[in-house]
């Protein structure tokens, strides 16, 4: 191991190649981060459309709730019996 890190720092291709590799893993780690970070803002999307969607369905049947038989049958006429 101390002989490769000598050559790493001793000759000029040693350099070149460590430097190499330094930039390479520092655009990884850049990227990865950019993906965790992308992943997390789709996962909070998408957990935001399921809590309107949710809160649409809550508000629907409250509404649907409120009325009378001959309303239902009406909107059920109307909507579903096509």
């Amino acid at each position: 191991m101390s002989v490769l890190l000598s050559w790493l720092s001793a000759t000029k291709v040693g350099r070149w190649v460590a430097t190499t590799f330094a930039l390479l893993g520092s655009l990884a780690l850049i990227a990865a981060h950019f993906y965790a970070k992308g992943k997390t803002a789709m996962r909070t999307k998408h957990q935001r459309q399921i809590l309107e969607d949710i809160e649409n369905r809550r508000k629907l049947d409250a509404d649907i709730d409120h009325l009378d038989d001959d309303d239902i049958a009406k909107r059920m006429h109307d909507h579903w019996s096509r």
